[in-house]
């Protein structure tokens, strides 16, 4: 009689092992990224480290779409170029220097680009819309590189790091912490994204499209939807490594900023959260 309240009791305990695994992972990771500027093995390299966290930012946003929707997209140095070159303009050209209203710009102008492409794009799937990114990437690349507005080949220059509030971000280890805050919470963000409903769908979308359509799913809305939500993240992440290197140029547009994102998700496992989080580790670390 007891034997069904007992079989649900185990359910909840064998959800429960995973979420709990997890967390711990999470606060271990935490902890140690925090470490980094104070252990002696890494204490010289707090640049290196926090372009890490800024690929990391980068990485999962592409996730979004690779590992959870199944598109893969060249093109997402596109929102990363906008949000870098966001900062470039409001410093080096309108000589606005609020960081914390210059680094909400770089996320909306990251997420409006992604908005306009994938009204556009959505519509396709496969090498299709693979192939679209990239041309929509090389355009922008094209742009970047050739208006003297923007640059042209010498790039922007001039990107300081301010204040936020009673925060001096100007010092490299007080920039280092700021984005690892930034990083928790956009990853905190996002992992309740795709533990939530919306995450499943895209995963049905993923696994069947022509199925999940079948069933009702509104699939290019979906597609725009997470494709607007990996820009912002993306613009973001662009936002700060401008910040993080005071400069920015066309390479930000490059196919191989591009495709990094890419082979850091595949490294670490697409299919996992964090594998984006591995993945960016350790390709940067070999690299290194």
């Amino acid at each position: 009689m007891n034997a069904a309240p007992v079989a649900a009791e185990q359910l909840r305990a064998d959800g429960r092992r995973p979420v709990i695994g997890r967390l711990v992972g999470s606060a271990i990771a935490i902890v140690l990224f925090a470490l980094v500027p104070q252990l002696s093995w890494t204490k010289g390299d707090t640049f290196f480290w926090t372009e890490i966290l800024i690929l990391v930012m980068y990485a999962t946003a592409t996730n979004l779409l690779l590992g959870y929707t199944g598109l893969v997209s060249f093109g997402q140095a596109a929102f990363f170029g906008a949000g870098s070159y966001t900062i470039g303009m409001m410093m080096a050209k309108a000589e606005y220097d609020n960081m914390a209203v210059n680094l909400l710009l770089g996320l909306i102008f990251g997420g409006l680009l992604a908005l306009a492409m994938g009204a556009i794009i959505v519509r396709t799937s496969g090498l299709a819309f693979a192939i679209l990114t990239l041309a929509f990437l090389q355009l922008l690349a094209t742009m970047a590189f050739k208006e003297k507005t923007f640059g042209g080949e010498n790039g922007l220059s001039g990107i300081k790091r301010t204040e936020i509030g009673p925060f001096d971000l100007g010092p490299l280890n007080n920039f280092y912490y700021f984005t690892l805050v930034l990083l928790v919470v956009v990853l905190g963000l996002l992992w309740l994204v795709v533990s939530s409903p919306f995450g499943l769908t895209l995963r049905s979308i993923r696994d069947d499209a022509d199925r999940a359509q079948f069933l009702g799913i509104p699939v290019r809305l979906y597609k725009l939807g997470v494709f607007v939500m990996a820009g912002l993240v993306s613009g973001l992440a662009g936002a700060l490594n401008a910040y993080h290197n005071l400069f920015t140029s066309a390479e930000v547009f490059s196919l191989d900023r591009s495709a990094e994102p890419v082979l850091m998700s595949i490294l670490g496992g697409s299919s996992y959260f964090f594998g984006p989080l591995v993945g960016a580790v350790t390709y940067s670390w070999l690299g290194e």
